[in-house]
């Protein structure tokens, strides 16, 4: 309401001054310097009021509607000429009867009901109230269009926590299986595994939080991550991971690709029984980020397609709203499965 006032304000003294100055150069050089400054600021003040109250009634029921609430559109059309009839017969009496005759001293020829002189009063009082509807039409257009922007950042920064809440329990609740799995059979490597882990928490703790990392901060987190799970698969596993970064700098949203990765794992060599393989590439250039996850997959027809688990399905979520110009190609043939992911990095 205030922000309102003080356009409505601003808009009249900003008119008021312009006005001013074009009815200061219609009159003559002859006209005395005094008589014609007293002139034009007395005629425009007073042309002022009647604007300023069409103005302010029209803005009413335009668009705070405060009027006509309840009132059928036919009949605030009528109120709206009723109310401009109105104001045009007091600003055509107001000069008519009291500023011509009194202020300036002088009779003005036409009657007071004078088509002529009613057009151009109208026109002078209508002009100015139009801009200033119009104006307040896009203000407040511009206002809910910042609105919903607002809302919808909001929506996509509460759906992301959502999901990271979904991926981190998710990640941990399969890490620890293969802590339980190696503790089982006495591993050696159990204590690594252990080390490991706490290192992917601290991360989770302190810096999936945030809305980027840097590229090589990510790869850190997927070259512990399949560590873990090539000392839980040990030989049986062929795993690969290529990296070529020309910029380690680049911003990524953070735990963005671990999830294609574990998928990978749960999916390939955790249901393989032999000649299991990973690999796992990741190119950087430009600023393009190329990545792709290939894995064995000894399943056959429709369960050679991994089902999608909260992990998957959370990502490609992620994604859509993160890197809405991404391409996620999926493929799997009779013995392999495979994700390509390219997107363009911040």
């Amino acid at each position: 309401m205030r922000t309102r006032k003080l356009f409505f304000l601003l808009f009249w003294i900003s008119y008021y001054v312009i006005d001013l100055y074009l009815e200061y150069l219609a009159y003559s050089d002859e006209v005395p310097l005094r008589l014609r400054l007293y002139q034009a600021a007395t005629g425009v003040g007073f042309s002022m009021i009647p604007k300023m109250l069409l103005g302010w009634v029209l803005l009413q029921i335009l668009i705070t509607k405060e009027l006509p609430k309840k009132i059928h559109p036919v009949f605030t059309t009528l109120l709206i000429s009723a109310v401009v009839l109105v104001v045009l017969l007091f600003y055509r009496a107001l000069f008519y009867y009291f500023v011509s005759p009194v202020l300036f001293h002088r009779t003005l020829r036409a009657g007071f009901i004078n088509l002529s002189a009613l057009n151009i009063t109208f026109f002078d009082m209508i002009g100015p109230v139009t801009v200033l509807i119009i104006l307040e039409y896009y203000h407040i257009s511009q206002k809910a269009k910042e609105r919903a922007m607002l809302f919808e950042k909001e929506k996509i920064i509460s759906e992301l926590k959502f999901l990271k809440s979904q991926i981190n329990p998710h990640f941990l609740f399969n890490t620890l299986n293969n802590i339980y799995a190696l503790a089982r059979k006495q591993a050696p490597q159990t204590p690594d595994v252990v080390m490991r882990l706490s290192k992917l928490l601290r991360f989770m703790l302190y810096e999936s939080g945030k809305k980027t990392i840097s590229i090589s901060e990510e790869i850190k987190v997927l070259e512990d991550y399949t560590e873990l799970e090539r000392i839980r698969h040990g030989h049986k596993l062929a795993l690969v991971f290529h990296k070529a970064i020309d910029d380690p700098g680049l911003q990524i949203a953070p735990l963005i690709l671990l999830p294609f990765i574990e998928n990978a794992f749960k999916h390939g060599a955790g249901e393989s029984r032999h000649n299991a393989f990973i690999n796992i590439q990741l190119l950087v250039n430009k600023g393009e980020l190329s990545f792709t996850v290939e894995n064995s997959n000894e399943a056959t027809g429709q369960e050679a397609v991994p089902q999608k688990g909260i992990g998957l399905q959370n990502v490609q979520r992620q994604l859509a709203l993160l890197y809405p110009t991404h391409q996620l190609t999926i493929t799997h043939t009779s013995g392999t499965f495979a994700i390509i992911l390219q997107l363009k990095l911040m």
